[in-house]
């Protein structure tokens, strides 16, 4: 799978999803249902190899045939990061980029299927002021513990890092 597009600076347009099933040589489109996006991130299921999550410039989609359509469980938006958590699966994590509102981050315990905003604990959670950009980091070595990265929302610098011990909650 590839996901096309450059999330971070829009200078090169997203055409959505690609898909190779003879190691590269060629590669099919299979952005039905998404359109041209840009893939911000994609996470396959740990023992499903046909559900994978796209966190895409439209939103959150998810597959569960191997990319042949795609369902939107959470958009519009620009959405950059999205991970697994490690060693339960059915409780997923992702982010919505913006300046103007604020990022997000958005926790599901199903798989992706519904979302939820996280806002506390977060600096300045559910404003404007939270920053223009979150990053996820998760570890097996402790899968209840999520790391988030604050990007401020003016100077688009370091704003904070931030620990969860209770799976994002």
């Amino acid at each position: 799978y590839l996901g096309s597009g450059h999330r971070d600076a829009s200078d090169a347009p997203g055409l959505g999803l690609f898909k190779s099933t003879d190691g590269g040589s060629s590669w099919t489109q299979i952005n039905n249902t998404m359109g041209n996006v840009t893939i911000g991130a994609m996470v396959m299921h740990p023992s499903d190899p046909n559900t994978i999550l796209a966190a895409t410039s439209g939103g959150i989609y998810k597959t569960t045939n191997g990319g042949s359509t795609w369902s939107a469980k959470l958009n519009p938006g620009l959405f950059k990061d999205i991970k697994f958590k490690p060693g339960d699966p059915t409780i997923v994590y992702c982010t919505y980029s913006s300046s103007g509102v604020g990022a997000r981050l958005y926790r599901s315990t199903n798989t992706g299927d519904t979302w939820s905003q996280i806002t506390s604990g977060i600096l300045n959670g559910g404003t404007a002021a939270a920053g223009a950009r979150f990053v996820i980091g998760v570890s097996p070595a402790n899968s209840s513990y999520v790391y988030l990265v604050q990007i401020q929302p003016t100077t688009r610098t370091f704003q904070a890092l931030l620990r969860s011990t209770d799976s994002g909650l």
